[in-house]
Protein backbone atom coordinates (compact mmCIF):
# COMPACT_ATOMS: atom_id res chain seq x y z
CA UNK A 1 0.00 0.00 0.00
CA UNK A 2 1.67 3.80 -0.67
CA UNK A 3 2.38 5.54 2.47
CA UNK A 4 0.44 8.67 2.42
CA UNK A 5 2.93 11.14 4.54
CA UNK A 6 2.28 14.62 6.84
CA UNK A 7 3.19 17.74 4.86
CA UNK A 8 5.94 17.91 7.77
CA UNK A 9 7.04 14.47 5.86
CA UNK A 10 7.40 16.24 2.50
CA UNK A 11 9.58 19.21 3.84
CA UNK A 12 12.15 16.41 4.75
CA UNK A 13 11.52 14.72 2.20
CA UNK A 14 12.25 17.54 -0.27
CA UNK A 15 15.61 17.90 1.14
CA UNK A 16 16.52 14.41 0.83
CA UNK A 17 15.85 14.27 -2.50
CA UNK A 18 16.87 17.04 -4.39
CA UNK A 19 19.28 15.07 -6.73
CA UNK A 20 22.70 16.54 -7.93
CA UNK A 21 23.52 16.99 -11.95
CA UNK A 22 26.26 14.63 -11.03
CA UNK A 23 26.73 11.56 -8.78
CA UNK A 24 27.70 12.45 -5.33
CA UNK A 25 30.16 10.81 -3.02
CA UNK A 26 28.15 8.44 -1.52
CA UNK A 27 25.68 7.42 -4.45
CA UNK A 28 28.97 7.01 -6.62
CA UNK A 29 30.34 4.46 -3.89
CA UNK A 30 27.05 3.08 -4.34
CA UNK A 31 26.00 3.09 -7.82
CA UNK A 32 29.44 3.40 -9.80
CA UNK A 33 30.68 -0.28 -9.39
CA UNK A 34 27.57 -1.63 -10.14
CA UNK A 35 26.58 0.00 -13.32
CA UNK A 36 30.00 -0.38 -14.90
CA UNK A 37 28.95 -3.91 -14.75
CA UNK A 38 27.00 -5.28 -18.26
CA UNK A 39 23.63 -4.60 -17.48
CA UNK A 40 22.09 -8.11 -18.50
CA UNK A 41 24.52 -9.57 -16.34
CA UNK A 42 23.31 -7.78 -12.64
CA UNK A 43 21.25 -9.80 -10.84
CA UNK A 44 17.38 -8.08 -9.81
CA UNK A 45 18.98 -8.00 -6.35
CA UNK A 46 21.63 -6.33 -7.59
CA UNK A 47 19.25 -3.75 -9.33
CA UNK A 48 16.79 -3.36 -6.42
CA UNK A 49 20.19 -2.54 -4.18
CA UNK A 50 20.99 0.47 -6.48
CA UNK A 51 17.98 2.43 -4.87
CA UNK A 52 14.06 2.40 -4.85
CA UNK A 53 11.37 4.87 -4.19
CA UNK A 54 12.89 8.62 -3.81
CA UNK A 55 16.20 7.14 -3.97
CA UNK A 56 15.79 5.12 -7.35
CA UNK A 57 18.71 6.01 -9.30
CA UNK A 58 18.30 8.83 -11.42
CA UNK A 59 21.99 9.58 -11.82
CA UNK A 60 22.20 6.69 -14.26
CA UNK A 61 19.68 8.50 -16.65
CA UNK A 62 21.05 11.75 -15.84
CA UNK A 63 24.47 10.83 -17.17
CA UNK A 64 22.47 9.63 -20.63
CA UNK A 65 21.05 13.15 -20.61
CA UNK A 66 23.71 15.07 -20.06
CA UNK A 67 26.36 13.26 -22.53
CA UNK A 68 23.81 12.34 -24.98
CA UNK A 69 21.35 15.79 -25.88
CA UNK A 70 22.26 19.03 -26.87
CA UNK A 71 21.48 22.65 -26.01
CA UNK A 72 18.46 22.46 -28.73
CA UNK A 73 17.05 19.33 -27.42
CA UNK A 74 18.48 16.89 -30.26
CA UNK A 75 19.62 13.33 -28.91
CA UNK A 76 22.55 11.36 -29.78
CA UNK A 77 20.39 8.03 -30.98
CA UNK A 78 23.94 6.98 -32.27
CA UNK A 79 25.39 6.41 -29.58
CA UNK A 80 23.32 5.04 -27.19
CA UNK A 81 22.07 1.80 -29.19
CA UNK A 82 23.01 -0.68 -26.17
CA UNK A 83 24.36 2.10 -23.57
CA UNK A 84 24.96 0.44 -20.67
CA UNK A 85 24.03 3.02 -17.98
CA UNK A 86 20.66 2.99 -20.36
CA UNK A 87 19.83 -0.31 -20.09
CA UNK A 88 20.89 -0.67 -16.34
CA UNK A 89 17.99 2.47 -15.69
CA UNK A 90 15.26 0.51 -17.76
CA UNK A 91 16.17 -2.52 -15.25
CA UNK A 92 15.36 -0.52 -12.81
CA UNK A 93 12.12 0.91 -14.03
CA UNK A 94 11.13 -3.11 -15.05
CA UNK A 95 11.06 -3.96 -11.40
CA UNK A 96 10.73 -0.73 -9.87
CA UNK A 97 8.42 -1.16 -6.34
CA UNK A 98 5.58 1.37 -7.24
CA UNK A 99 4.33 1.19 -3.76
CA UNK A 100 7.94 2.84 -2.20
CA UNK A 101 6.85 5.97 -3.67
CA UNK A 102 5.04 7.93 -0.62
CA UNK A 103 2.54 10.17 -1.45
CA UNK A 104 0.61 13.01 1.24
CA UNK A 105 -2.44 14.68 1.49
CA UNK A 106 -2.67 18.46 1.17
CA UNK A 107 -5.18 20.48 3.34
CA UNK A 108 -8.27 22.10 1.30
CA UNK A 109 -8.07 25.87 0.28
CA UNK A 110 -9.60 27.22 3.53
CA UNK A 111 -10.90 30.25 1.14
CA UNK A 112 -12.41 27.85 -1.16
CA UNK A 113 -15.55 26.31 0.62
CA UNK A 114 -16.11 23.68 -2.31
CA UNK A 115 -12.37 22.41 -2.04
CA UNK A 116 -11.17 19.30 -0.84
CA UNK A 117 -8.22 17.64 0.20
CA UNK A 118 -5.69 16.63 -2.40
CA UNK A 119 -3.58 14.32 -2.87
CA UNK A 120 0.13 15.26 -3.73
CA UNK A 121 1.94 12.59 -5.76
CA UNK A 122 5.07 14.28 -7.04
CA UNK A 123 7.96 11.40 -6.55
CA UNK A 124 5.79 9.20 -8.23
CA UNK A 125 5.15 11.43 -10.98
CA UNK A 126 8.96 11.90 -11.17
CA UNK A 127 9.36 8.35 -11.52
CA UNK A 128 6.92 8.08 -14.62
CA UNK A 129 8.38 10.93 -16.54
CA UNK A 130 12.01 9.57 -16.28
CA UNK A 131 10.90 6.07 -17.02
CA UNK A 132 9.17 6.96 -20.14
CA UNK A 133 11.87 9.07 -21.72
CA UNK A 134 13.96 6.56 -20.93
CA UNK A 135 12.02 3.78 -22.22
CA UNK A 136 11.03 5.78 -25.46
CA UNK A 137 15.28 6.77 -25.91
CA UNK A 138 15.97 3.01 -25.75
CA UNK A 139 12.93 1.97 -28.29
CA UNK A 140 14.38 5.15 -30.96
CA UNK A 141 18.44 3.90 -29.64
CA UNK A 142 17.06 -0.06 -30.47
CA UNK A 143 15.77 0.37 -34.25
CA UNK A 144 18.37 3.00 -35.30
CA UNK A 145 18.73 4.15 -37.48
CA UNK A 146 15.39 5.63 -38.75
CA UNK A 147 14.10 8.54 -40.56
CA UNK A 148 11.33 9.04 -38.25
CA UNK A 149 9.40 7.55 -35.21
CA UNK A 150 6.96 7.12 -37.38
CA UNK A 151 8.99 4.20 -38.89
CA UNK A 152 9.00 1.87 -35.99
CA UNK A 153 6.01 -0.33 -36.29
CA UNK A 154 3.59 -0.23 -33.25
CA UNK A 155 6.36 2.28 -31.45
CA UNK A 156 2.89 4.07 -29.36
CA UNK A 157 0.44 1.21 -29.21
CA UNK A 158 2.89 -2.14 -28.29
CA UNK A 159 2.28 -2.79 -24.55
CA UNK A 160 5.61 -3.98 -24.22
CA UNK A 161 7.25 -1.25 -22.29
CA UNK A 162 8.00 -2.91 -18.71
CA UNK A 163 7.24 -0.70 -15.38
CA UNK A 164 6.78 -1.96 -11.92
CA UNK A 165 6.47 -5.78 -13.17
CA UNK A 166 3.60 -4.49 -16.06
CA UNK A 167 3.16 -4.27 -19.23
CA UNK A 168 1.99 -0.67 -20.82
CA UNK A 169 2.17 0.89 -24.42
CA UNK A 170 3.27 4.47 -24.41
CA UNK A 171 -0.49 5.86 -24.96
CA UNK A 172 -0.96 4.20 -21.62
CA UNK A 173 1.79 5.38 -20.16
CA UNK A 174 1.11 9.13 -21.17
CA UNK A 175 -2.54 8.66 -20.30
CA UNK A 176 -1.65 7.69 -16.36
CA UNK A 177 1.10 10.47 -16.63
CA UNK A 178 -1.65 13.31 -17.58
CA UNK A 179 -3.91 12.12 -15.25
CA UNK A 180 -1.62 12.53 -12.34
CA UNK A 181 -0.38 15.83 -13.79
CA UNK A 182 -1.30 16.95 -17.52
CA UNK A 183 1.71 19.52 -17.56
CA UNK A 184 3.69 16.43 -17.53
CA UNK A 185 3.18 15.92 -20.94
CA UNK A 186 5.40 18.15 -22.26
CA UNK A 187 8.00 16.44 -20.68
CA UNK A 188 7.54 13.80 -22.57
CA UNK A 189 9.55 12.91 -25.85
CA UNK A 190 7.95 11.68 -29.00
CA UNK A 191 11.12 11.66 -31.00
CA UNK A 192 9.99 14.46 -33.97
CA UNK A 193 11.06 17.60 -34.45
CA UNK A 194 7.05 18.99 -33.74
CA UNK A 195 6.91 17.74 -29.99
CA UNK A 196 8.39 18.67 -26.87
CA UNK A 197 12.58 18.58 -26.77
CA UNK A 198 14.56 16.64 -24.77
CA UNK A 199 15.61 18.08 -21.60
CA UNK A 200 20.28 17.70 -20.85
CA UNK A 201 18.85 16.41 -16.92
CA UNK A 202 16.37 14.26 -15.56
CA UNK A 203 13.44 15.95 -14.15
CA UNK A 204 13.67 16.20 -10.17
CA UNK A 205 11.25 16.40 -6.76
CA UNK A 206 11.93 19.57 -5.82
CA UNK A 207 11.05 22.28 -8.08
CA UNK A 208 9.13 19.92 -10.41
CA UNK A 209 6.39 22.19 -10.76
CA UNK A 210 8.72 25.20 -11.95
CA UNK A 211 10.38 22.82 -14.16
CA UNK A 212 7.09 21.51 -16.05
CA UNK A 213 6.02 25.40 -16.30
CA UNK A 214 9.41 26.01 -17.79
CA UNK A 215 9.14 23.26 -20.20
CA UNK A 216 5.72 24.32 -21.36
CA UNK A 217 7.21 27.93 -21.67
CA UNK A 218 9.47 26.79 -24.05
CA UNK A 219 7.16 24.96 -26.57
CA UNK A 220 4.87 28.00 -26.18
CA UNK A 221 7.32 30.28 -27.13
CA UNK A 222 9.51 28.41 -30.19
CA UNK A 223 8.43 30.10 -33.05
CA UNK A 224 9.17 26.56 -34.69
CA UNK A 225 6.14 25.04 -32.56
CA UNK A 226 3.89 28.21 -31.93
CA UNK A 227 4.28 30.61 -34.60
CA UNK A 228 3.30 34.73 -33.66
CA UNK A 229 -0.14 35.35 -34.00
CA UNK A 230 -1.00 36.84 -36.97
CA UNK A 231 -3.79 39.12 -36.49
CA UNK A 232 -5.31 40.16 -39.98
CA UNK A 233 -6.20 36.54 -40.73
CA UNK A 234 -6.92 36.10 -37.03
CA UNK A 235 -5.08 32.67 -37.12
CA UNK A 236 -2.21 31.38 -34.74
CA UNK A 237 -0.27 28.11 -36.04
CA UNK A 238 0.77 25.76 -33.79
CA UNK A 239 2.81 22.36 -33.70
CA UNK A 240 0.01 19.76 -34.86
CA UNK A 241 1.44 17.39 -31.65
CA UNK A 242 -0.48 20.05 -29.38
CA UNK A 243 -3.65 18.87 -31.05
CA UNK A 244 -3.05 15.70 -28.95
CA UNK A 245 -2.93 17.65 -25.43
CA UNK A 246 -5.56 19.58 -25.96
CA UNK A 247 -8.51 17.31 -23.77
CA UNK A 248 -5.98 17.61 -21.03
CA UNK A 249 -6.23 21.45 -20.83
CA UNK A 250 -9.75 22.30 -21.84
CA UNK A 251 -11.97 23.97 -19.42
CA UNK A 252 -14.16 22.87 -17.75
CA UNK A 253 -17.99 22.96 -19.29
CA UNK A 254 -16.55 24.79 -23.00
CA UNK A 255 -17.78 23.01 -26.29
CA UNK A 256 -15.73 24.97 -28.45
CA UNK A 257 -12.92 23.09 -29.90
CA UNK A 258 -9.18 23.50 -29.48
CA UNK A 259 -10.13 25.94 -26.14
CA UNK A 260 -6.94 24.00 -24.29
CA UNK A 261 -4.73 24.34 -26.90
CA UNK A 262 -6.07 28.64 -26.34
CA UNK A 263 -5.80 27.98 -22.33
CA UNK A 264 -2.04 26.82 -22.76
CA UNK A 265 -1.28 29.68 -24.79
CA UNK A 266 -3.14 32.35 -22.99
CA UNK A 267 -0.98 30.85 -20.02
CA UNK A 268 2.78 30.54 -21.00
CA UNK A 269 3.47 33.05 -23.65
CA UNK A 270 6.00 35.49 -22.20
CA UNK A 271 4.46 38.66 -24.18
CA UNK A 272 2.35 40.54 -23.08
CA UNK A 273 0.38 41.69 -25.79
CA UNK A 274 0.28 38.16 -26.97
CA UNK A 275 -0.93 37.13 -23.91
CA UNK A 276 -3.78 39.45 -24.04
CA UNK A 277 -4.51 38.39 -27.64
CA UNK A 278 -4.59 34.45 -26.23
CA UNK A 279 -6.60 35.10 -23.30
CA UNK A 280 -9.60 37.00 -25.49
CA UNK A 281 -9.70 33.63 -27.40
CA UNK A 282 -11.37 34.64 -30.28
CA UNK A 283 -9.20 33.34 -32.74
CA UNK A 284 -8.16 30.45 -35.49
CA UNK A 285 -6.15 27.95 -34.13
CA UNK A 286 -4.01 26.17 -37.57
CA UNK A 287 -1.86 23.43 -37.40
CA UNK A 288 1.75 23.64 -39.34
CA UNK A 289 2.59 20.93 -40.84
CA UNK A 290 3.90 18.20 -39.18
CA UNK A 291 7.63 17.43 -38.75
CA UNK A 292 8.13 14.06 -38.00
CA UNK A 293 11.77 13.30 -38.46
CA UNK A 294 13.79 12.33 -35.77
CA UNK A 295 14.52 14.96 -33.42
CA UNK A 296 18.85 13.60 -33.65
CA UNK A 297 22.10 14.87 -33.28
CA UNK A 298 24.70 13.41 -35.35
CA UNK A 299 27.95 14.52 -33.49
CA UNK A 300 28.70 15.21 -29.92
Amino acid sequence: MKKSLSLTACVLLSSAVLLPTALSPVRAQVIAPVAARPAASLSEAEIRALGQGVAFPYELLDKVLRENVNKEGAIFYAKLKGNNDLETFVRAVAIADLNRFPAWKLPADKNNPKAAETLDRTPELMFWINAYNALFIKAIADAYPVKSPTQIKDLDTAKTRVVGGKSYSFAQMRRIIAEMDPRALFALLDGTNSGPRAQTSVFRYVGLGAQLNAVISAFVNDPSRVSPPQRLQNTVAVSPWLLSVDEYFKPKGTRRKLDGIRRILGSYTARDSDQRYFNAGDYQVQAMPANLSLNEQFVR
